[in-house]
């Protein structure tokens, strides 16, 4: 049997389609004007939700927005849609307030009530002639021509309570919802003018930026969400609201971090134990930074990573040869100097250096005009210690991004042991190394089995112009994965704000205070106040 469509009937209701076989059809033959209501929806002039509670201290407000929707359904709730009052003199009639112009095309009247007659309002009376289209001996639910007006004037079969009318009524009014707006507080943070296209408006506003303002007091927060006239509207709004602590520093209005070398040093925020009743989940940290930042930078502030399996002596029969890594390279617009890991032998050293250009497959080649580092006298290392050497240019040099550099560092006298690195995550962090054989070529060093090694250095330089590198990097002690913040503090001050995802835990002490710790990863050496500092978190 072949699958086809014929002989069946099809019909469409909503976004469904019914298809039957029923081949029998029924007519139903009715008076013009005469209307079988649509199921009503309610209307309103405006949706409200309470946002953020009052509270005893202002909040923090992570993010907020409003999900909202605006319709005009096909009847609306007479209640919502108008005001019903009764009209002086007469009690079968009602007067039906818009409270503006409204399109109108049918009125339902509630079970057992018949409409008699519909006046529309001419702005200084109502009309004496019935609406256009209105059927003749009237009926429960009407239907007639479009009808603008600001109110219509009702005549009933009988007296019916105004509220009653109101609550038991639909009407149907084709015009869209317009002049959509979103309010916070009672000031407009969205606003939408004209008519909504389609039969539904739907989207999501954020919201962030006015809430944040208005829980800035403590005092609550309240959404409104309106149209021009009723109609059907709906209100989501939702935040992410935060607990605030503002840390206070016991010595002075600020704590100082003194970083006399490029590293990591640690930032106590103290915290009450009686505001920890209960564990913390700290999403978010303030900090005002302020400092007075040198154009200077050292790549990497933290790092490499030093290996102790593998290290390399220097002196004056044996030159190495290292490549600066391209990440830092890049970053700077000029070369000072390199700083390098070293233990000096008791006699002490002399070590000096010379910039390499690459050659065209990438290797050393010739010399750099005015590359000359060094040289400088180095002290025996205390008790065998590592210690990060200064190897300064004579005069700075110039980089572009794409450079490739070779660095050549030799002792001039005595020895020095220089430490190797662990190879990093990336390829452009690489540092490798290269020795110079009798015949001037430069070939790798050899490996060794199962120990992987690279070059260990830091550069040094200034910034591009215009073209700012961050001079300090937070973060939670502990909790690198959850997020870093970077930036150059400025004398006036900047705040640094660290979101944390995953929160980080943190437990009330049992007894005395605590403190929430933080790693300032410096790369300019400095001095830096922090001025001010604010925890923000839920429980």
């Amino acid at each position: 049997m072949a699958l086809n469509l014929s002989g069946q009937s099809f019909e469409v209701s909503g976004s469904k389609t019914l298809v039957s076989n029923e081949r029998d059809f029924i007519a139903f033959i009715s008076r013009p004007g005469v209307v079988a209501p649509p199921t009503a929806s309610a209307v309103v002039g405006s949706a409200e939700q309470t946002l953020v509670p009052k509270g005893p201290a202002a909040v923090a407000v992570r993010e907020a927005h409003a999900d909202i929707t605006a319709s005009m359904p096909a009847a609306a709730t007479l209640a919502g849609a108008a005001q019903v009052r009764a009209n002086p003199g007469d009690a079968t009639l009602l007067v039906l307030d818009f409270q503006g112009l409204r399109t109108v095309t049918e009125l339902a009247a509630p079970s057992g009530v018949t409409i008699k007659n519909i006046q529309a309002w001419l702005g200084t009376k109502f009309d004496d002639k019935s609406v256009a289209g209105f059927p003749a001996g009237g009926a429960n639910a009407v239907a007639f021509q479009e009808v603008q007006a600001e109110r219509l004037l009702v005549t009933l079969d009988h007296a019916v309570k105004p509220s009653d009318f109101a609550a038991g009524s639909s009407v149907v009014i084709p015009t869209p919802p317009s002049n959509l707006e979103l309010l916070v507080n009672g000031t407009r943070a969205w606003f939408q003018s004209g008519p909504i296209k389609g039969s539904q408006f739907s989207a999501r506003i954020d919201l962030t930026a006015a809430v944040t303002a208005a829980a800035a007091s403590g005092d609550a927060v309240m959404l409104t969400f309106r149209a021009a006239a009723p109609a059907s509207l709906t209100l989501d709004g939702s935040a992410e609201i935060l607990q605030r602590y503002p840390v206070v520093f016991p010595e002075a209005a600020a704590r100082t971090v003194d970083a006399p070398a490029e590293g990591v040093y640690p930032l106590l925020l103290p915290v009450q134990a009686s505001e920890t009743k209960s564990p913390w989940f700290v999403k978010r940290v303030l900090v005002d930074v302020s400092a007075k930042v040198p154009a200077t930078r050292v790549l990497p502030a933290d790092g490499p990573k030093l290996t102790g399996d593998a290290e390399l002596v220097l002196d004056p029969d044996h030159a190495i040869v290292i490549r600066l890594p391209a990440t830092a390279v890049s970053s700077l617009g000029t070369l000072t100097g390199v700083r390098l890991p070293v233990v000096v032998d008791a006699a002490g050293a002399e070590l000096a250096g010379t910039l390499r250009a690459a050659t065209a497959n990438g290797e050393p080649g010739e010399p750099i005009p005015k590359g000359a580092l060094g040289p400088v006298t180095l002290q025996p290392s205390p008790s065998g210690d590592t210690t990060w050497i200064d190897l300064a240019l004579t005069a700075p040099h110039a980089l572009k991004s794409t450079d490739v550099v070779w660095l050549e560092v030799q002792a001039a006298r005595g020895s020095v042991v220089w430490r190797l690195a662990t190879p990093p995550a990336h390829t452009d962090d690489d540092a490798p190394l290269r020795r110079r054989t009798s015949s001037g070529t430069y070939v790798p060093l050899s490996t060794l089995s199962k120990v992987p090694y690279t070059g260990a250095l830091r550069v040094v330089g200034q910034e591009r112009p215009n073209d700012p590198l961050a001079a300090v990097l937070v973060a939670a002690t502990g909790a690198g994965a959850s997020g870093t913040v970077a930036g150059v503090p400025t004398q006036a001050g900047t705040t640094l704000a660290l979101v944390l995802d995953p929160p980080v835990a943190f437990a009330a002490p049992t007894s005395g205070d605590a403190d929430f710790s933080l790693d300032l990863t410096i790369s300019a050496p400095g001095s830096y106040a922090i001025t001010s500092a604010e925890l923000q978190y839920t429980t």
